[in-house]
């Protein structure tokens, strides 16, 4: 084994719904080490949709069996910054970069692939300022409450000036719906999870973070203003690249905005 990529999500339908951003940019690591005959393996969730404690287990697992892991900087704690510290091989963070309170706290240098997590708030309530101007209130729907990415996003929607209304969506609770109160409301979702509530509750104003097949379906139906893409499958394969050649820059990518 020459590398282990850290899933934050579950990538595996026995044990649960899937986080289809975290297949993909498992997928791209995977392609990379393929292509460079490199064996990567694999560490994910099985428990459920976000438990952070089996995370950090995996994180402790994974530098006991080998010298190069990817990794999203999923939830900042000194325990989880500690065993980054105490690491004695590379590390790319891939997806969720560390905010700034947490980076400071870093011995080494870890490079970062993926989004700017605040821009793509930012960039999000932007796009839809330019629909809806006159609004100044936006319902934000998260399903991760202890996602650094999320956080992030959140920071980066409201210095846009408009008031955060947020709402935790629990993917393991089904077919959620929003509640009767805050329909009336534009709806910033901040991934798929939320997107699929917000279109079951028949959400008139939306603009979501990440796509599957239905929700590209709704976009061409007029269902939803724009997508925001993430690429998640380069961020896999270009965090490996990072990994294997050394590069210690961060990346930032940028967002692709589909309008509907």
């Amino acid at each position: 084994m020459d590398a282990i990529i850290i899933s934050h999500s579950r990538i595996d339908s026995a044990s649960g719904k899937v986080s289809e951003v975290w297949s993909s940019i498992v997928e791209g690591a995977i392609e990379f080490a393929l292509e460079h005959k490199k064996e990567i393996a694999i560490l994910a969730p099985t428990k459920s949709y976000n438990d952070i404690e089996e995370y950090y287990s995996l994180v402790r697992k994974a530098t006991k069996l080998t010298k190069k892991i990817i990794l999203p900087f999923s939830k900042g704690s000194p325990e989880f910054v500690e065993m980054l510290n105490d690491f004695k091989g590379e590390i790319v963070f891939v997806n969720t970069p560390p905010p700034k309170e947490w980076k400071e706290k870093l011995t080494k240098e870890i490079p970062y692939v993926g989004l700017d997590e605040y821009l793509i708030g930012l960039t999000a309530a932007e796009t839809l300022l330019g629909f809806k101007n006159h609004y100044r209130k936006v319902l934000v729907l998260r399903h991760e409450k202890s996602h650094e990415g999320h956080n992030l996003r959140i920071e980066g929607i409201k210095s846009s000036g408009l008031e955060v209304v947020e709402l935790f969506i629990d993917p393991e609770k089904g077919k959620c719906v929003i509640p009767p109160k805050l329909r009336h409301l534009s709806v910033i979702t901040l991934g798929i999870r939320g997107t699929e509530v917000a279109l079951r509750s028949k959400s008139k104003t939306i603009i979501a973070i990440d796509s599957n097949e239905e929700i590209e379906t709704a976009r061409m139906e007029g269902k939803i203003l724009a997508i925001l893409l993430q690429d998640p499958k380069s961020q896999g394969k270009l965090a490996a690249e990072k990994l294997f050649s050394g590069d210690k820059k961060d990346y930032f990518m940028r967002p692709q905005i589909l309008y509907g």
